[in-house]
């Protein structure tokens, strides 16, 4: 993250540097926080085999890689994983499963996932969790709705209006009911299995939805 903000690295940009595991680096700035040397600290042989090393690292995964998605990630997800891995790992050969939050948690502790990228932080034998990135939720209204345009409604707000979320079993629902137990009374409406469809609802008028910003 400090590489990236110093040197002004897109995501894309950062996955091409070859950060040497372990090692210190030294950055010098003028008055305006711009560059003026960079450098790892240690023997440089070292340091040479240690970046080597780095770059290589991705040639040695081969084979299939069975990869959970939860539903509300995976149509946005899959075309980025198939793309970037397909570009940067060749010669892995991704299998996408798309399930519901509990299946995916069952699957990777029974072993029958390798990975899985899910929205909730777990703690599950025999596994490691490795934060992604945070999103925050918002508030879908249509377009005509009092609130559109707004960046200022607050949960308790959200008991007054005809709130969907989605079926049993997913994790954005979950997080809908927690906001609506912990600021009002008024359940909200189980409607869909895909975030899609709660989307193409709310945009035509019916309610409004709690959703991931992205």
């Amino acid at each position: 993250a400090l590489v990236m903000e110093f040197e002004h690295l897109t995501p894309d940009e950062i996955l091409k540097v070859n950060i040497p595991t372990g090692v210190p680096c030294s950055y010098t700035f003028d008055s305006d926080w711009n560059i003026t040397d960079k450098h790892y600290i240690g023997d440089p042989e070292t340091i040479a085999k240690k970046i080597e090393a780095v770059a290589n690292q991705g040639a040695a995964l081969s084979g299939m890689l069975r990869l959970g998605l939860i539903p509300t990630l995976a149509p946005y997800l899959a075309p980025v994983i198939l793309d970037g891995l397909g570009r940067e790992l060749p010669r892995l050969q991704p299998e996408l499963r798309e399930m519901m939050t509990d299946d995916v948690l069952d699957m990777l502790n029974r072993g029958r996932l390798d990975a899985a990228v899910i929205a909730i932080n777990v703690n599950l034998r025999r596994t490691a969790v490795v934060p992604m990135y945070d999103e925050p939720l918002v508030v879908l209204v249509p377009a005509g709705h009092p609130w559109a345009g707004r960046d200022d409604v607050s949960p308790a707000e959200l008991d007054d209006q005809e709130l969907l979320m989605l079926d049993e079993g997913n994790c954005l629902r979950d997080q809908t009911l927690a906001l609506c137990q912990r600021y009002g009374v008024n359940p909200p409406i189980a409607v869909a299995t895909t975030l899609a469809t709660v989307v193409g609802m709310v945009t035509h008028g019916v309610g409004a939805a709690v959703i991931p910003e992205g």
